[in-house]
């Protein structure tokens, strides 16, 4: 809405406030020189996995005046 100089904005994101997971990824790939096997380190058993998801409900007004 734009009013004498003011202009105000809503917004509004994920409003259903949904967190589905948008994939898994390890932080580290196992360096393998055959099944499960490192040749610096012995045998991968990082089992450490991240996920990325969508952002909570975020909810705003923004005000600008111009004079």
């Amino acid at each position: 809405m734009r009013f004498n100089g003011v202009d105000l904005s809503a917004y509004a994101d994920n409003l259903t406030n949904a967190h589905p997971q948008l994939f898994e990824s390890r932080d580290i790939a196992p360096y393998s020189n055959g099944p499960g096997s490192n040749p610096r380190t012995g045998p991968t058993t990082d089992t450490l996995y991240f996920g990325r998801g969508v952002r909570p409900r975020t909810i705003g007004v923004t005000a600008t005046y111009r004079y």
